[in-house]
């Protein structure tokens, strides 16, 4: 059992999950987990998953239930299936689609991609992650998941409300996730992702952190949603995914005064980096403990 889930045993009626506006506990997280893995997920080793939709109560417990199962997991928030198969093809995988309830089998070929073949032989979770294809078509990333969740087992639990704003197979949605349930904090899933209803359910749960990115946070200054609500639970704000403006930040800090603004960093293939921001109101940040480089202007 991962230090996850004894965290989640150990905890078993704190509230871990917000959906649809029911709570689920931690031992109800838990429960779901053991029982995926002794049913849907018994005997299914060293396969290749993909999980088809976004955030749910149910999904994050097949998530969970799949790393313990030593899959590796491909999050799909859309499954286009031809998409799908031209991507998944560049790590030598045929995609085959079973009848489980949101949950596909990606059958592999005879000659599996030598990182696929690593992490089954260490006996390891892996997980899949495409990027946008800005230069093309979407690339597949391969993460060793046993690695990328080992780093948050030194986190401390927390009192905190926070939103999964950022999407299920973003590699910004699953830091924010995988920081709650380590925390032992409450994940709130909304249904859409319009600056009412976001705000709405900001004033309902008390929500104190809010993952977002520029283009959404200068939506609520347009739409003026910030003043039909009460934000003052909002402690932190992070922002991340596209360039922020001096302006955009200026005037978010202006309306959000006593919250504090955190830019991340991160890429599908690195993850998200350790940064620090030099202050709230501004847009300077350092990379922590990682080797870059700079060429021709660019990181």
């Amino acid at each position: 059992m991962s230090f996850l889930l004894e965290r989640f045993r150990d905890n078993a009626d704190k509230i871990a999950i917000i959906d649809d506006d029911k709570s689920y506990t931690y031992g109800e997280l838990l429960e779901g987990i053991l029982d995926l893995s002794s049913t849907t997920l018994k005997g299914i080793q060293n396969k290749v998953v993909a999980i088809i939709g976004g955030y749910s109560f149910y999904n994050i417990a097949l998530f969970l239930a799949l790393y313990e199962n030593k899959n590796i997991i491909v999050p799909l928030v859309e499954c286009n299936e031809t998409a799908l198969k031209e991507s998944m093809a560049d790590i030598k995988i045929n995609a085959e689609i079973l009848e489980f309830p949101n949950l596909e089998f990606l059958e592999t070929n005879d000659k599996k991609h030598a990182i696929i073949e690593n992490l089954f032989r260490q006996n390891h979770a892996g997980l899949v992650l495409f990027s946008s294809g800005s230069t093309g078509k979407p690339k597949a990333m391969i993460h060793d998941l046993d690695t990328l969740i080992s780093s948050f087992e030194a986190k401390k639990p927390r009192k905190l409300n926070m939103l999964l704003f950022l999407l299920f197979d973003h590699i910004g949605g699953i830091n924010t996730l995988l920081n709650i349930l380590a925390t032992l904090s409450t994940a709130i899933i909304p249904k859409h992702r319009n600056s009412d209803e976001i705000c709405a359910l900001i004033e309902k749960y008390k929500i104190s952190v809010l993952p977002s990115n520029p283009t959404f946070l200068n939506l609520i200054l347009m739409s003026n949603a910030h003043k039909k609500y009460d934000l003052s639970s909002l402690k932190m704000i992070t922002y991340g995914t596209e360039t922020m403006s001096e302006s955009l930040l200026a005037r978010l800090k202006a309306t959000f005064k006593k919250v504090k603004f955190l830019q991340t960093f991160g890429t599908s293939e690195t993850g998200i980096l350790n940064t620090s921001s030099k202050s709230s109101s501004s847009t300077y940040i350092k990379l922590n403990d990682t080797e870059y480089k700079i060429v021709n202007g660019e990181l």
